[in-house]
């Protein structure tokens, strides 16, 4: 039986994954107590052709007949692991060759934690597609003249071309064709890579590069596959984790490298707040609704978490006198994206005129004497500043 299970999704990736496998291939770590289990996510390009790949891992390819959406080919994966400890990974996610090793050596010593990868994340061209959008081919035209094949290529290119080689992934040569593109910096500047004082680790939680003991995943759950397209799957699931005791945890030795591939920017975009909406169906809770916050000024998750600081330290001295003017805060940032949604040109200094119409049951005088109040206590200036721009 395998120590760890690495569970790879993939859908129409087929050259970044066979890069990724190439790369889990050539690793410091006892590849015998290793498994890899593909998930091919309904693909219809050539990733059936890595059912055959060979390595000294444990392979297990899984096709699914039709796509399963990033939690259901997760939670495929998972049916199938027999690790005691869980790697997941995007398939166009290359790592370097002490990869598992470093990421084991963590559960060694806490049995508790969930391990993440954004700090030292890399982007890296391995392949070129014509179908990359508008920023992916500025990125790309940028990074140009690392490639051999550079003179070759034009914005009139048809075809994909494959930028790196075999070799170089065996010989850990391929970061020299990345560029440094870390996630979520200002949060580990500001509470460190143990993430202590940070009250929403489980936002940063990024299942595209991340571990997890098998016994702790079995305390929450699987994923819920009720998220289509991308996001928030992973940010409901790591929730349910926090809740459970999970410790989150940043290990910033851990280089990845994010292989670009295409993608609709505007989908993605109108999947995102769509599965926002869900994820804040399923859990009613401030910590989620705060996430809305960004449809009203700038996201900012230093800002978030202060605010939601001073609402768990107000609702704990002062348990009914500011109920009225906090549910509606509450209610203001469950419905920002859906409004957001029938009305995707609205600017955020429109919005609070479309809260206030779709909360007018509110009685305006009751309200305006609970912000006096609050604002008058002067112990909780970014709550209260927030809670003045929304009803203003």
């Amino acid at each position: 039986m395998p120590d760890v299970s690495i569970i790879i999704s993939s859908y129409n990736i087929y050259y970044q994954t066979l890069f990724t496998l190439e790369s889990l291939s050539n690793q410091t770590f006892d590849l015998s107590k290793v498994e890899v289990i593909l998930i091919d996510n309904g693909s219809t390009d050539n990733t059936y052709k890595l059912k055959d790949f060979k390595s000294t891992f444990q392979f297990k390819y899984i096709r699914c007949k039709e796509n399963l959406e990033r939690a259901g080919a997760k939670n495929k994966g998972l049916e199938h692991a027999e690790g005691s400890i869980i790697i997941f990974l995007n398939g166009e996610m290359l790592v370097e060759k002490d990869f598992i090793s470093k990421h084991v050596s963590y559960h060694l010593i806490n049995k508790n934690i969930i391990v993440s990868t954004n700090f030292s994340q890399q982007e890296i061209f391995t392949v070129y597609h014509p179908d990359f959008n508008e920023n992916q081919m500025r990125k790309f035209y940028e990074q140009k003249q690392k490639y051999v094949s550079h003179d070759i290529l034009s914005k009139e290119t048809q075809s994909i071309t494959e930028l790196i080689t075999r070799d170089e992934i065996i010989s850990n040569n391929f970061n020299s064709y990345s560029y440094n593109s870390p996630y979520f910096t200002e949060v580990y500047k500001n509470y460190g890579f143990n993430l202590k004082q940070f009250l929403l680790p489980w936002v940063i939680c990024v299942t595209r590069c991340i571990s997890i003991r098998k016994d702790l995943i079995e305390k929450a759950g699987y994923f819920d596959e009720c998220f289509k397209g991308w996001g928030s799957e992973d940010s409901e699931w790591a929730y349910r984790m926090y809740k459970k005791g999970a410790i989150f945890v940043e290990a910033p030795e851990i280089k990845v490298y994010h292989q670009e591939h295409p993608f609709n920017e505007q989908e993605r975009s109108l999947e995102t707040i769509q599965n926002l909406i869900k994820l804040q169906t399923i859990h009613k809770e401030i910590d989620t609704a705060i996430l809305s916050l960004g449809f009203f000024q700038r996201f900012d998750l230093i800002l978030l978490n202060n605010i939601l600081r001073e609402y768990i330290t107000l609702t704990y001295i002062y348990k009914t006198e500011f109920n009225i003017i906090l549910e509606y805060l509450y209610e203001s940032l469950i419905i920002a994206p859906k409004i957001h949604m029938k009305n995707t040109s609205l600017k955020k200094g429109s919005l609070n005129k479309q809260v206030s119409l779709e909360l007018k049951h509110y009685n305006r005088n009751e309200l305006l004497k609970q912000y006096k109040a609050l604002n008058a206590l002067n112990d909780y200036p970014l709550l209260t500043k927030l809670i003045k721009y929304i009803i203003k």
